[in-house]
C-alpha cells in the first residue's frame, strides 16, 4: 500500500511484472498519479501482485521487489525497474539470461546477489501470491457478470 490510510479513494491495482499492459500503464500513468493523487493524499495505491506468463519470472520480480524487507516506497521504486526493464528482461533469450537481469534489478536497487537469490527461492513469497490470486477470482467473475449486463443494455 502506498499513500494515506485516510485516502478518500482507494485504487486496487491488480498487476503483474511481465504483463505489457501493466508496464504501459505504468510508464505513462504512474509518475502523474503518485505525485497528484498518491502523493497529496487523495488516492490510497493497493498493488495486488496477479503473476501472467511466464509465472516464474513475474514471481521473481516481485520477491525482488519486496526483498529485505522494502517499504513501500522502496517497493513501488523496484517495481517501476521491472516494469522500465519488462522488455529487455523477458527478450533476454533463455531463463539465465532472465536471471542475469533480475540480478542486475536488484543490485541497481540495492541489493546483493546472496539477498536476490535467498527472496527469489522464499516460499512464502509464491504462498502469498497464490492467496491473492485466490482471491482475485470471485473478484473476476463479477466484473465479468457486470460487462455482461452492460452489454446487454447498450
Amino acid at each position: 500500500m502506498l499513500g494515506d490510510a485516510n485516502a478518500p479513494v482507494t485504487l486496487i491495482e491488480y498487476a503483474s511484472s511481465t504483463c505489457p499492459a501493466c508496464a504501459a500503464f505504468h510508464e505513462l500513468a504512474w509518475e502523474r498519479l503518485k505525485a497528484d493523487f498518491i502523493d497529496r493524499g487523495q488516492v490510497r495505491m493497493v498493488f495486488r501482485e496477479f503473476p501472467t506468463p511466464p509465472e516464474a519470472v513475474a514471481l521473481a520480480g516481485f520477491q525482488i521487489a519486496r526483498c529485505g524487507g522494502a517499504s513501500p516506497e522502496d517497493y513501488f521504486v523496484r517495481v517501476s525497474e521491472l516494469f522500465r526493464q519488462q522488455q529487455a528482461t523477458l527478450g533476454s533469450g533463455s531463463m539465465e539470461g532472465v536471471r542475469r537481469k533480475l540480478l542486475e534489478i536488484g543490485q541497481a536497487t540495492g541489493l546483493s546477489e546472496t539477498q536476490i537469490t535467498e527472496c527469489i527461492a522464499d516460499p512464502e513469497g509464491a504462498a502469498r501470491i497464490r492467496r491473492i490470486v485466490d482471491g482475485a477470482r470471485p473478484l473476476r467473475h463479477q466484473r465479468h457478470a457486470h460487462a455482461d449486463h452492460q452489454q446487454s443494455e447498450i
